[in-house]
């Protein structure tokens, strides 16, 4: 601050500790000056040059004059507020981040805001309002846009989002919408993270909950008592156990001091009101020794500021207890918040896994295993698989949680076992019905349809051939793997990338094929290993019709080797032809040994040989 005389069209930069009536830190434009008083008038890039003038006794103003080149950028208008600015230097920078600004100075006529970022104070240069934006609480609570490249999202459009997350919760009757945390945040959202909050009349610091943030900013004005910048959950906690501490930590970050100017020019300095013992007792917390303690203790925070050296307790390890617990990590915590139903968003992940054991949408073997996995869809390489999803029966599920499972561990020390392999296509289909049966109450609307896409895919294709148990587990690894690419796509991209997943349930999926033509090439590979085989000599006489009849196929075995079957029987490729099979009667295969069905794909080499012979594929089966 610039100590000079008060003059009309000097600034001055003053808060409520100088001026009660100001609700925060703000410009003030000097008017006139008339004796022992000057008139003035807010200023500011927010306020209007016809704004109300009001008297502050020079008193006030004398120290608080500033130089006329912060009217540039306004640096003041920041202080007390968070702001979202981009990073200048380290691993994150050109990023956007949080923060909250404390203060600021004059360095060459460049102003510097002293930005409190996580646990440390950074100098940020304000040099445009590109890279400086104020913002409100809620998108300071949630950090939309937080890690993005400035390149990516500019200034301009950072605010885009952050109007439409204002706009999103708006209209939302019950809490945070899903809408929000699933497409709008960059970063998960923490609802029980303990993150700083300033004050804008005395700068002082505090800690809540972004929930405790939310919640404020979410309720209507005027239809709540709770004070944002206290946290009801938090000071539970924090609450000592009798009224003997209640003296022994002191607010050490508060600025709440008493600025108001007398008439007379005198600054009357007041002493501070410190406890000796306090600072004695701050002193020896941080050099307490470290010994084993509960990772979930139930301790007051106050028991931890002792008097004395003996006082010190060990607290006993309960790793036994927690060990049974489900503790999602950061990456599964950013999935389940953007695939979560409405539900169950910012609730305790164990308490979910819990629920949805015993809820009647669970028509599966619901072992801790399975639910942990299916938290975040943990399909594919993660070890859950679709027919995880079978239908059970009391018997079986009896017997299996019994003998196998320990179905209230929903640790990870609780690993679950691989899935039987289907025996028929059926089993596939009811798989996929109670998945999406559990989808509905345990994961949103875009994975329901997702999930949907896919079902109704195997319906249709179980409506049109019976494959064998070797194919039918090759499609459940098929299914599997869309299933972990949509996981996968949330964590590269968003929910929106994942959701085109399901454009990839057709028959003419590249990684279907590869797999139906490895398959193939496995068969042919093992009938090429067994050898030819001759036919024994046969001493019945046959009619020349007859022999006529039953002569050797046109088509080579190592053809017919690699045709779908149904069964026992071949695919028939004439029924699949424009010329249509020469059955007896309609529907019936001219050959006993052929069936007529629409296989999953069909073998180049077939359809080659029906484009030369049989005239090419007729109309209904175009797409294979």
């Amino acid at each position: 601050m610039a100590t000079s005389s008060v003059t009309p069209g000097a600034l001055a930069f003053v808060g409520p500790p100088h001026l009660p009536s100001l609700e925060g830190f703000s410009y003030l434009s000097i008017v006139r000056v008339q004796g022992n008083s000057a008139i003035v008038r807010k200023t500011g890039s927010d306020t209007s040059d016809d704004g109300p003038e009001f008297d502050v006794k020079l008193a006030v103003l004398r120290h608080r004059i500033v130089e006329s080149v912060e009217a540039e950028l306004w640096p003041g208008s920041y202080v007390g507020h968070p702001i979202a600015f981009v990073q200048s230097a380290g691993d994150s920078s050109d990023q956007w981040a949080y923060g909250l600004v404390t203060g600021y100075s004059m360095q060459d006529h460049i102003a510097q805001l002293h930005v409190r970022h996580e646990a440390q104070t950074v100098c940020v240069q304000l040099r445009s309002t590109s890279t400086v934006i104020a913002i409100d609480r809620l998108n300071y609570a949630l950090q939309t846009g937080a890690s993005v490249n400035s390149m990516v999202l500019n200034a301009l459009e950072l605010l885009d989002k952050q109007n439409q997350v204002i706009v999103a919760c708006g209209k939302s009757r019950s809490g945070l919408p899903s809408c929000v945390t699933s497409t709008l945040l960059s970063v998960p959202y923490e609802p029980d993270q303990r993150v700083p909050l300033i004050r804008p009349d005395t700068l002082a610091i505090a800690y809540v909950r972004r929930q405790h943030i939310v919640d404020c900013e979410l309720t209507a004005r005027g239809k709540t008592s709770a004070d944002v910048f206290k946290d009801p959950v938090l000071e539970e906690k924090e609450a000592a156990p009798d009224t003997r501490t209640n003296t022994v930590m002191p607010n050490v970050s508060t600025n709440d001091v008493d600025l108001t100017f007398s008439d007379s020019d005198d600054e009357g300095n007041a002493s501070a009101n410190t406890t000796r013992q306090a600072a004695i007792d701050l002193v020896r917390l941080q050099n307490r020794p470290l010994d084993k303690r509960a990772r979930y203790a139930d301790t007051d925070i106050q028991e931890l500021f002792m008097t004395s050296d003996a006082d010190v307790p060990t607290l006993e390890t309960r790793a036994d207890i927690h060990s049974s617990m489900f503790r999602p990590s950061q990456v599964e915590s950013q999935v389940r918040n953007a695939i979560a139903h409405t539900g169950t968003l910012g609730k305790n992940a164990q308490a979910v896994l819990e629920a949805a054991q015993q809820a009647r949408h669970t028509r599966f073997l619901s072992t801790p295993p399975v639910l942990r996995a299916a938290y975040d869809l943990s399909f594919g390489i993660r070890g859950l698989s679709l027919m995880h999803f079978r239908r059970i029966f009391e018997g079986v599920e009896a017997q299996y949680t019994t003998d196998a499972v320990n179905m209230a561990n929903f640790g990870r020390s609780n690993s679950h076992q691989p899935a039987n392999p289907p025996a028929n296509i059926g089993e596939i289909v009811d798989a996929f019905d109670n998945l999406l049966y559990f989808a509905k109450c345990f994961y949103n609307t875009t994975v329901c349809d997702f999930i949907k896409t896919g079902s109704e895919f195997i319906v249709e294709y179980a409506a049109f051939a019976r494959p064998d148990a070797s194919t039918c587990t090759m499609l459940v690894y098929w299914i599997n793997s869309k299933l972990g690419k949509f996981r996968s796509l949330i964590i590269a991209s968003n929910i929106q990338a994942a959701a085109l997943v399901g454009r990839e349930f057709t028959r003419s999926d590249g990684h279907l094929m590869e797999l139906y033509q490895a398959q193939q090439d496995r068969r042919v590979a093992a009938i090429v290993a067994s050898g030819p085989t001759r036919p024994a000599p046969s001493t019945k006489q046959h009619h020349p019709r007859e022999h006529k009849t039953a002569k050797a196929s046109m088509v080579p075995k190592e053809l017919l080797a690699v045709l779908p079957k149904q069964g026992n029987k071949v695919m028939c490729m004439r029924y699949l032809s424009k010329k249509g099979c020469t059955g007896p009667v309609p529907g019936k295969c001219f050959d006993p040994n052929r069936a007529h069905f629409k296989p999953l794909a069909l073998p180049a080499d077939a359809k080659s040989w029906i484009d030369k012979h049989f005239l090419g594929l007729a109309s209904d089966f175009s797409d294979l």
